[in-house]
């Protein structure tokens, strides 16, 4: 996957938790259409990276909120900040979570 792929599927991500979230605050909740779709995406990003890439693709987006967050943030073993943006996801996910299959 390129990282332009994978710019366009987080972003496309994005657009639709911004607009599930505009409906909810109108008080249509879409979640039972949305969070399906959600777990099919992410059953296709684990063909693409390992589990454990998938796990940090879902911090990337729930707990940092698509990178917003400033004050979420992860380190590698040597001390150095990982995931900080949508570029270093994709550099951490393909350096270390590719799926090889």
């Amino acid at each position: 996957m390129t990282y332009e792929q994978f710019e366009d599927i987080m972003t496309k991500l994005q657009k639709s938790s911004d607009n599930t979230d505009v409906l909810y605050r109108h008080g249509i909740d879409v979640t039972d259409v949305t969070d399906h779709l959600h777990s099919i995406i992410g059953k296709l990003l684990c063909c693409v990276f390992t589990a454990e890439g998938n796990d940090w693709i879902e911090w990337f987006i729930y707990e940092k909120e698509f990178g917003k967050r400033a004050d979420m943030k992860a380190w590698d073993a040597d001390k150095n900040e990982i995931a900080y943006d949508l570029k270093s996801l994709y550099d951490l996910l393909i350096n270390e979570y590719y799926n090889k299959k």
